[in-house]
């Protein structure tokens, strides 16, 4: 009797352990879940579950429907809340599949114990046009995560009207990185590390959970990945080392990442390392993505309250933000030992990097104005402006009020980073306005920081690097006013 108790228990284990087995592991392994088998797995995931629950984040440039899941226990009000969304980029599918794998632990309730403080809300796959052909782009031919200040893609207006509703502490991006290419196979090494993750470089992010960031988070998180033996570095795009400048990816809030961090939340981007092709590998891949998202709960678990704390002073305009930089550049604050592989994987190395550059510094900087004006006939600012849920108000003019029009001197030739900066000079003058053609924008609110650095002029990250808004520098007068 008691061997067939035993085999029974055994049977049942088993049972328990394949319970919502994801599409990739159904396939053994060797295909890639489409968006159709995505939106059939999470419904039959959330279906039993009385703490799961889907919804609808958006429909796809190309009509696909992409489903968001909120987890919650409800024991608490105070939960952190926590946003990850995978696959900006359609050939980056083991996000995707690390999140499905996540999202079966979860409900075979493995995560119990690290979910006790933690209200999450996953996006397993943002990009469903570019997943089903393997494209990095959507089905408008756009880049997601090149969209997160313009808001013109439904997938990322989709994802901002959620962060809007829930308002979340915590957010992560999860993509790929390639470790490949011909300069890397030329150099004979290249990087080695299955999971990265990038922290937020922007130096008008909250600097408390930068320092956070790096001073809890990456030691954390490193230990943690050792422990599920999963090599792991710091996210550091551009190389190989002595021959290109590495760096800790971009200061740009067009982003997943620092769009949501310039809002003043605990924002990350996560890359795992890609493979030959879009299969190869992908097991190890997807369970590389799975770990690190655990880890990566884990540490907002055990953190909740600290992470609460300082969020909720990040995300409040304070007297102390005067300054805003608006040109800002990655310098090198000395050598690095660095972790590479030989290019074909057989062995492991370290090199001293000399052109590795961590630290950002401000180049150019602005005062904190009151507010902006915008004609109320600019129908672009407008939309811009109702998709980041920025407040607006008519404009009442104070008696201390100077509004300030910027006269402009363009020349295209400043580059730093990948951006060019079209305006050398932007000279203020005082000017009267009709107060009834404009729209009030006030820089007291928690979007202050993005706005700045969108109407600035001479922001190396502005509204004007995009086509859509090159029409406010038709004239020498910019448009867009600051009150002061």
């Amino acid at each position: 009797m008691v061997k067939l108790i035993s085999v029974i228990s055994i049977i049942v284990a088993s049972s328990l352990f394949s319970q919502f087995s994801t599409p990739l592991e159904q396939s053994n392994y060797s295909r890639l879940t489409t968006n159709t088998e995505l939106v059939k797995y999470v419904q039959s995931v959330a279906a039993p579950s009385q703490w799961i629950k889907m919804d609808t984040l958006a429909v796809s440039a190309n009509g696909k429907i992409i489903p968001f899941l909120t987890i919650s226990k409800g024991k608490s009000n105070n939960n952190i809340k926590v946003l990850i969304f995978a696959q900006q980029h359609g050939n980056e599918p083991s996000g995707k599949e690390g999140a499905l794998l996540l999202l079966k632990d979860i409900a075979n309730g493995k995560l119990d114990e690290i979910l006790e403080n933690v209200d999450l809300y996953l996006v397993p796959q943002m990009n469903p046009d570019g997943n089903d052909i393997n494209a990095r782009r959507n089905g408008h031919g756009m880049d997601l995560n090149r969209n997160h200040l313009l808001l013109t893609e439904p997938e990322v207006i989709g994802l901002h009207e959620l962060y809007n509703k829930i308002d979340p502490e915590v957010t992560l991006d999860v993509h790929e990185y390639s470790p490949y290419g011909k300069e890397w196979k030329e150099y004979g090494y290249r990087k080695n590390s299955e999971v990265t993750i990038g922290l937020m470089t922007n130096p008008n992010t909250d600097d408390v959970l930068r320092s956070f960031q790096r001073k809890a988070f990456i030691p954390f998180i490193d230990s943690y990945l050792q422990m599920k033996n999963v090599r792991f570095g710091e996210y550091t795009p551009m190389g190989p080392p002595n021959k290109e400048r590495m760096r800790n990816s971009t200061v740009d809030i067009n982003d997943g990442r620092q769009s949501f961090g310039i809002l003043g939340s605990f924002s990350f981007i996560q890359e795992g390392m890609n493979g030959l092709d879009s299969i190869d590998n992908i097991r190890r891949r997807s369970e590389g993505q799975c770990a690190a998202l655990t880890g990566f709960i884990t540490f907002m678990n055990n953190n909740a309250d600290t992470i609460r704390m300082m969020v909720k002073n990040a995300k409040t305009t304070r007297a102390d933000r005067a300054v805003t930089a608006i040109q800002m550049d990655h310098v090198s604050d000395g050598e690095k030992t660095l972790k590479f592989s030989s290019y074909d994987g057989l062995r492991d190395t370290t090199i001293v990097t000399a052109n590795y550059h961590t630290k950002v510094v401000p180049l150019l900087t602005v005062n904190r104005p009151k507010g902006y004006l915008v004609l109320k006939s600019d129908t672009l600012l407008k939309d811009f402006l109702t998709k980041h849920n920025v407040k607006v108000a008519s404009y009442k003019p104070a008696k201390s009020d100077a509004v300030k029009q910027y006269w402009l001197e363009y020349d295209s030739s400043l580059v730093i980073e990948e951006f060019v900066i079209p305006v050398k000079s932007a000279r203020p003058q005082v000017i009267k306005v009709k107060a009834l053609d404009y729209l009030f924008i006030p820089i007291e609110q928690r979007q202050a920081q993005m706005l700045i650095q969108a109407f600035e002029p001479q922001c190396m990250i502005n509204l004007l690097q995009y086509e859509r808004f090159r029409y406010l520098m038709k004239e020498k007068f910019y448009p867009i006013l600051r009150v002061e």
